[in-house]
C-alpha cells in the first residue's frame, strides 16, 4: 500500500529485475485497476519499463503496487520461479508515447531501493512470498539489498503487493 495515495496522471514506472527464466511480470497499479505485463529476459539483471500513458483509466489515485509472475501457471518454488527486484522508480508523469521504449529511468523519483526496508513492506497473497535479501549478484546491480519474490510450488495465482514509503505525489 502507498500512504498517502499517489495522485497519478499517465506516468511511467521502471523496476530492476533479475530472473533465471523468462517470466511474464505483471505490474499493477492498485486503486486504478490498471496493469501491464512485460516478459523478463531470463538472463539476469535488467530494467523493465511500464508505460501507462496510453492505458485507459490512467488518471486517479494509486493505493499500492502489485507484482504477479506468470499468472495462471503453477510454480514449483525453485530458482526458476524466483525474481529479484530493486529500484522501483516513478520515471514520469503526464507522459506521452507507449510501449517499453524507455531503457532507463534517468532522474526518476526512487520509489523504493529496498536498502532500508524489511519484509513488512510486502503483502503476500495466494502462494507468493516477498522478502528482503542480501544481493546475490552485485556484478551488475551493486545494491547491498534487493527484494525477492518466489512463486511457491503449485501456486497458479500468486503475487506480492509492495508498500511505498514515503508516498509519491504522482501529479
Amino acid at each position: 500500500e502507498v500512504d498517502p495515495d499517489i495522485d497519478f496522471n499517465a506516468g511511467v514506472f521502471s523496476i530492476d529485475v533479475s530472473s533465471q527464466a523468462v517470466r511474464q511480470l505483471l505490474f499493477k497499479l492498485e486503486g486504478l485497476g490498471i496493469e501491464q505485463i512485460i516478459p523478463t529476459s531470463g538472463t539476469g539483471w535488467e530494467t523493465l519499463t511500464y508505460d501507462f500513458s496510453s492505458v485507459a483509466g490512467n488518471v486517479g489515485s494509486v493505493t499500492a503496487i502489485t507484482l504477479i509472475m506468470d499468472n495462471g501457471t503453477a510454480g514449483d518454488g525453485s530458482g526458476d520461479w524466483t525474481i529479484q527486484f530493486d529500484n522501483i522508480r516513478l520515471c514520469s508523469n503526464e507522459s506521452s508515447g507507449g510501449g517499453n521504449e524507455l531503457e532507463e529511468c534517468e532522474g526518476g523519483e526512487l520509489v523504493n531501493d529496498f536498502e532500508t526496508a524489511d519484509n513488512s513492506i510486502f503483502t503476500d497473497f495466494d502462494g507468493g512470498v516477498g522478502t528482503i535479501i542480501d544481493n546475490p549478484d552485485t556484478s551488475v546491480n551493486p545494491s547491498a539489498k534487493v527484494g525477492q519474490y518466489v512463486k511457491n510450488a503449485g501456486a497458479v495465482f500468486a503475487g506480492i503487493t509492495i508498500a511505498v514509503d514515503p508516498n509519491i505525489d504522482f501529479n
